[in-house]
């Protein structure tokens, strides 16, 4: 269609812009570009192929399906809405549409599929802003269990928004896309999968975590080595292995005041190796991994060398065996519960006693002196 003709050579076409809103593809007439000819509500294989002249184009809001190849070629095309209709997305759809900046799928409830999801669809193409109004369905094929996202590998991404129908970020969603910037989650979301925003080295500044999440798959923020500080909510649940690995500039670690307990996934403290935490808040119990290998490392903090100052929120009525073991920089532990909490076997071992100082409520300090665990401390004061 005004790219190439009936057997696929190029032509002069000079179609720019295309408003196809409020209209309906129907089926009929004759091929379009080899045996391809039009059905009905949907943009077929090929439809626009090598429109290079095209530079915007409204899709019906009945399209249910576009087809291999729809717009590979498009290469003036800048920006595209899929409408809410679109159930399928075609391998190569979008391949080589070398000027697409802007990609949106608009918000919806039921989810989209892009075919054999091997992200090939947007090759060639570099698009710097996305909005995902609702949930990406999940190639559980082999093959995909590296590359299940259209999106993971694109260098030149810069801005992500998750509109608030979408409940999952699917694994390898983001993955290695270094350009990455800035990541919008939406308030629906429940879980961030393994290897979602993995080597997102651009992620700068504060994130925090919606306050519905209560899954963080393996790897889900790993090597995104340039956020600062992260936030997780108390409905979070489950953090899985090398959640924060390689995090390098992360200094601020927060885990917000609640009353159900956080489990760090076989916490063999891999979470946080290679991140540099110097200040912890600690809202509420964390679970205690009774496995054996956990023995002497049953916790993601223990090790960390770089941290200096934990707070511990009015929730926290046990310090788990190992917890801070070998944090060799701590300085500083303020603590709000009146009522110790229990000190688990070598929780503070390795820490100077001496150095470290131990700030609680004022009506407690006699109480925390005298506890056995925490009287090891000599410097206990009011805060």
């Amino acid at each position: 269609m005004a790219g190439s003709d009936i057997s696929g050579k190029s032509t002069a076409g000079k179609l720019e812009t295309l408003d196809l809103e409020g209209t309906s593809i129907v089926s009929g007439g004759g091929n379009y570009y080899n045996s391809n000819s039009t059905s009905n509500n949907i943009i077929g294989d090929y439809m626009f192929y090598n429109c290079s002249k095209l530079t915007t184009i409204k899709v019906p809001n009945n399209v249910t399906l576009i087809g291999n190849s729809a717009f590979d070629g498009c290469s003036s095309l800048s920006s595209i809405t899929v409408p809410n209709s679109v159930l399928s997305i075609g391998l190569n759809a979008f391949r080589n549409c070398r000027n697409l900046k802007n990609f949106t799928i608009q918000d919806g409830t039921v989810e989209l599929r892009f075919e054999n999801a091997f992200n090939s669809h947007f090759s060639g193409s570099s698009i710097e802003t996305l909005y995902l109004g609702r949930n990406l369905a999940d190639d559980t094929s082999g093959k995909a269990l590296y590359h299940p996202s259209p999106f993971s590998g694109n260098p030149v991404l810069k801005s992500v928004t998750i509109g608030s129908n979408v409940t999952m970020v699917n694994r390898n969603s983001f993955n290695d896309c270094i350009g990455l910037q800035s990541i919008i989650l939406g308030r629906g979301l429940t879980e961030i999968g393994n290897n979602a925003f993995h080597g997102c080295m651009s992620l700068t500044g504060m994130l925090t975590i919606p306050n519905k999440v209560r899954i963080l798959g393996d790897s889900s923020f790993e090597g995104c080595s340039s956020l600062s500080s992260i936030t997780v909510p108390n409905s979070v649940l489950s953090i899985g292995l090398n959640t924060f690995r390689n995090c390098r500039n992360l200094k601020t670690f927060t885990i917000q005041d609640g009353t159900v307990e956080l489990r760090f996934e076989n916490a063999f403290n891999s979470h946080f190796s290679g991140s540099s935490i110097e200040t912890l808040y600690l809202g509420r119990n964390l679970a205690d991994d009774i496995s054996g290998r956990a023995l002497y490392h049953p916790s993601p903090f223990s090790g960390n060398s770089a941290l200096k100052s934990v707070t511990i929120g009015n929730n926290v009525t046990e310090i788990n065996r190992n917890s801070f073991f070998n944090c060799i920089g701590l300085n500083e532990i303020r603590i709000s519960r009146t009522t110790p909490p229990t000190a688990g076997l070598r929780c503070f071992e390795g820490i100077s006693k001496t150095v470290c100082r131990v700030y609680v409520p004022s009506s407690s300090v006699s109480v925390y002196r005298a506890v056995n665990g925490w009287s090891e401390f000599t410097n206990i004061s009011a805060l």
